[in-house]
């Protein structure tokens, strides 16, 4: 009877030992899937900050698209501009060698040609300073074409820098995803883990009952 007591004490100890850590695993456990609960929370969060950005981003790029179309608007409009500028210097150009042939011309006559030919002087200093000024304007429009370009490769690389930063976005939010899956997956385990754990607590507590009372019966 003793020795049956000893055995049906050692039994006891055993049990004790693993209700408790049944238990421990059942504490460990709940808090993993609080933890992962809140990770999935985060997560979520994380996502919902990501895909603001990535609208916030989308939208820079349009603007930045937009602003590059009315730049390469206002460089097409310098060129035409510039057509003109040159078309008005070759007819500046030509209406002083008329004016300089009519004061020769003019010069040959004499008296006669005398007015025509004061006339002829002023046609062509006309001319001249009428070459001059659209000279000076068409390098003025150079220089702004210069600048409108430089501004088009900026923008450009605004353009480029927003397209990868969208694809960043896009991978974040990818891997958040992915996070967030294998984060549920790791909180419903430890939720069964624990709902297991303590139906296993039941059990030994039942267990540790039956051997108390067949430690008193003997």
């Amino acid at each position: 009877i003793s020795y049956q007591q000893d055995e049906i004490n050692m039994v006891a100890t055993a049990v004790n030992e693993m209700a408790a850590a049944t238990q421990e695993i059942a504490g460990n456990a709940d808090s993993t899937a609080h933890s992962s609960e809140e990770a999935v929370q985060a997560c979520a969060h994380g996502s919902s900050q990501v895909n603001q950005t990535q609208g916030s981003i989308q939208n820079l790029a349009q603007e930045v698209q937009v602003a590059t179309n009315v730049i390469q608007e206002l460089e097409a409009h310098g060129n035409s501009i510039n057509t003109i500028l040159s078309t008005i210097q070759d007819i500046a150009e030509q209406t002083n060698l008329l004016a300089l042939n009519a004061a020769i011309e003019a010069a040959r006559a004499g008296d006669q040609g005398r007015g025509f030919a004061v006339v002829a002087d002023e046609v062509r200093v006309l001319s001249q300073r009428t070459h001059a000024s659209t000279k000076e304007i068409q390098e003025t429009i150079e220089m702004l074409q210069g600048t409108t370009k430089k501004a088009v490769d900026i923008m450009g690389d605004g353009r480029r820098l927003a397209d990868t930063s969208v694809d960043d976005a896009n991978s974040a939010a990818a891997s958040l995803t992915q996070i967030h899956s294998a984060v549920e997956r790791i909180s419903d385990m430890a939720t069964q883990i624990a709902s297991a754990a303590d139906e296993q607590s039941s059990l030994t507590t039942e267990i540790t009952r039956n051997t108390e009372g067949i430690r008193d019966v003997s």
